[in-house]
């Protein structure tokens, strides 16, 4: 029996987060936010710890509702068998269990598997309020369409990430050369002055801001085009779930289960894209003040010649 303390504590968390309600995916994609409109207010959205950043809290806290969204239709089928799990997983259970017969024993693993199959496997003609419900679980021919639309948006996005990374490297190479033309100060260090070299790591890390605010608007553009096709997926996943629920046959619950299922993963998963999509954005941008926060840093006390 001890499977059955262990398989209890596993799905505690999902089914924990189920019992505290889990959003739609619909309601998901509404929280995913638009790109900062500029890069202090990109900077804003993280954690800045000398220079690495991590996600903010709304970033972070919307990742972990989309994971919880996902799990939540399986979390929802073992639900009955955890309730019998977490029956015998606690020291009444447990004395329970030890004074059963084997008839008994065998009685309760029977209603474990019974649960875990969605109920009784038992034939019959499907109702025609099943059948109506079964065909709104269908994934729609739209669906299957903007999958193919969606996946030229994570080209189209490689290709601005590869130009934002050639206009950043041209950046530092004008810098090197501003640097490299600086003049020189008397004496035996032979080097230009640490005021000189911040003016140019100010000048460049200024212009690194500035290349920022005329990308954010590509992303922007791809996360808007993203959106109406997830917002499509998302409706018809969420149809497809409620419908799911009103089923009455067992039997018809445990077969469309893992279509389901796997509807409202696909879904929350296009809408952790799409916020991938703002987040690329927005650390790029936050990656250029955070730089410029550095020099000012670095070079706070630096002197003349």
């Amino acid at each position: 029996m001890r499977r059955l303390v262990l398989a209890a504590t596993a799905l505690a968390l999902p089914l924990a987060a189920l019992a505290a309600g889990v959003s739609t995916t619909t309601a998901l994609l509404n929280r995913v936010p638009a790109l900062p409109h500029d890069a202090p207010a990109a900077y804003a959205q993280w954690i800045d710890k000398n220079g690495d950043l991590t996600q903010g809290p709304a970033y972070a806290g919307l990742e972990a509702d989309i994971k919880t969204a996902e799990m939540a239709p399986m979390a929802q089928q073992n639900a009955a068998m955890n309730s019998i799990m977490q029956k015998y997983s606690t020291p009444q259970g447990q004395a329970e269990l030890a004074h059963m017969t084997m008839a008994q024993k065998m009685e309760v693993a029977r209603q474990m598997q019974a649960a875990q199959m969605g109920g009784a496997m038992t034939g019959g003609a499907v109702s025609d309020s099943d059948g109506a419900l079964i065909r709104k679980m269908q994934p729609s021919d739209a669906v299957i369409r903007i999958r193919t639309k969606m996946a030229d948006i994570a080209a189209r996005l490689g290709a601005i990430e590869q130009q934002w990374a050639g206009e950043d490297a041209k950046l530092a190479t004008a810098r090197d050369a501003a640097l490299a033309k600086l003049p020189i100060c008397k004496g035996e260090a032979g080097e230009p002055s640490m005021l000189s070299i911040k003016g140019v790591m100010l000048d460049y890390a200024g212009k690194r801001i500035a290349l920022a605010v005329g990308q954010l608007p590509k992303y922007q553009a791809l996360a808007n085009e993203k959106r109406a096709l997830v917002a499509e997926e998302t409706k018809s996943a969420d149809d497809a779930w409620a419908a799911y629920q009103h089923l009455q046959s067992p039997m018809l619950r445990n077969q469309m289960h893992g279509l389901v299922a796997g509807s409202v993963a696909n879904a929350a998963n296009d809408v952790a894209a799409l916020l991938g999509i703002v987040e690329a954005g927005s650390k790029r941008a936050a990656q250029a003040v955070a730089q410029k926060k550095g020099y000012e840093a670095q070079y706070k006390d630096a002197k003349g010649c």
